[in-house]
């Protein structure tokens, strides 16, 4: 009962609540085979093989997926040295890109 001068309080409709995306976490493996299949990895790498400069943002990306899989590669027992030449980072590329 509502007296006489005075209104009802709104209803506030609450909206619909979405469930959180929990992230999933992936096995260095796993993490791995991901960025090493990413094809803008490939693209950026084919682009730098055809003597391509990337932009700043494109080689920041880069150089954090790389480090990032020196990291896992290392954890896994696969890492590479640093002080191998040239050649050796051109094959890491090549196998990374699977060819």
């Amino acid at each position: 009962m509502i007296a006489e001068g005075q209104t009802a309080p709104a209803k506030v409709k609450k909206a619909p609540t979405k469930p959180v995306a929990e992230k999933v976490r992936l096995s260095p493996e796993e993490e791995l085979a991901k960025l090493e299949n990413d094809p803008r990895l490939d693209e950026l790498l084919d682009r730098l093989e055809n003597g391509e400069t990337l932009s700043a943002e494109d080689q920041g990306w880069l150089d954090a997926a790389l480090d990032r899989i020196d990291e896992l590669m290392e954890q896994l027992g696969i890492a590479m040295d640093d002080d191998e030449d040239e050649q050796a980072e051109e094959d890491m590329y090549r196998l990374l890109k699977g060819n």
